[in-house]
């Protein structure tokens, strides 16, 4: 709709005083102004409000066509935020697959019928150094505005709301690793004990599959883990008082866990950890023995 506003004066005057009364009138100039009506409205979804490394997020909107006429050359866009990437081949249109399609460049959805609706969705998959931000990501929608029957449309963009996805790491485990030892010295005694230093090696890890749903400690399994084995390097240095001298001896002990993983994780690089040692703990046994106890945090970086 077009509304046409211009200003009218009407005056009288004189050329001189004892002449006749003129009338007139005068006009400003002609201003138009388009009312935009909302004849096509945009809701934007996320499917989950909080994530962490490696998730896929499936982004889902909906446009909805609320008059009676045809909205036309409708133009559909959503640059996705920084810290997660487009998964090509994964856009949708009413259900229907449109592998060529991407977001980020923008494609064109052709003509909404009066009253109708159009789903469009599209998948990314978060990335790593991407902890303990907050997604924030709206899609914009172009089409033509038929204000006059008599002129050529005008291009009409709107926005949809802002959705908000929240990423935590979820990927890490803690763990302890427990070991007994007995010094090979006879003469020594656990109060000679210097020093027990640690070492952490990952030796191998690989990629299982597992049923989805909920185990029986209440976590969340996605159908897919990675099996991790390591290994322990124990240096112990004690002192020899019968020689008077320090000693070293070398201990290696391995350990295996795992850590629920995406299931998208299965198609990337094979994955790093980061290991921080959080605590070790000495206990004195009987017959000149000790045990080790070490809490180990793994991250997948």
């Amino acid at each position: 709709m077009e509304v046409i506003n211009q200003c009218r004066v009407d005056f009288n005057y004189k050329l001189s005083p004892p002449g006749p009364i003129i009338c007139n009138t005068i006009f400003s100039n002609v201003v138009k102004t388009v009312i935009i009506e909302k004849l096509v409205v945009a809701v934007k979804k996320v499917d989950k409000p909080a994530a962490c490394i490696f998730d896929i997020l499936t982004y889902t909107v909906c446009l909805k066509n609320k008059c009676m006429y045809y909205a036309s050359n409708i133009f559909f866009q959503d640059i996705v935020p920084s810290g997660v990437k487009f998964i090509c081949g994964s856009v949708k249109v009413n259900w229907i697959k449109n592998k060529k399609a991407d977001p980020n460049k923008g494609f064109y959805l052709g003509t909404l019928k009066p009253f109708s609706k159009c789903f469009i969705s599209f998948k990314v998959v978060v990335l790593p150094l991407t902890l303990d931000l907050i997604l924030k990501n709206r899609a914009f929608i172009t089409y033509d505005y038929v204000y006059n029957l008599e002129k050529p449309p005008i291009r009409v963009t709107i926005k949809t709301n802002t959705t908000c996805t929240s990423i935590k790491n979820t990927l890490f485990k803690q763990i302890n690793v427990s070991n007994k030892f007995k010094i090979q010295n006879p003469c020594i005694c656990n109060k000679d004990l210097i020093k027990i230093s640690t070492k952490v090696n990952i030796i191998k890890t690989k990629i299982v599959d597992t049923p989805t749903g909920i185990s029986e400690e209440g976590n969340y399994l996605t159908g897919s883990k990675i099996l991790i084995i390591g290994s322990v390097k124990y240096n112990i240095t004690y002192i020899d008082k019968e020689f008077s001298r320090v000693c070293c001896e070398k201990f290696v002990k391995g350990f295996s866990t795992s850590i629920v993983i995406p299931k998208v994780i299965c198609h990337s690089a094979q994955p790093e950890f980061n290991i921080i040692e959080e605590s070790k703990l000495t206990t004195p046994l009987k017959d000149k023995r000790f045990e080790v106890d070490t809490t180990l945090l793994i991250f997948l970086i």
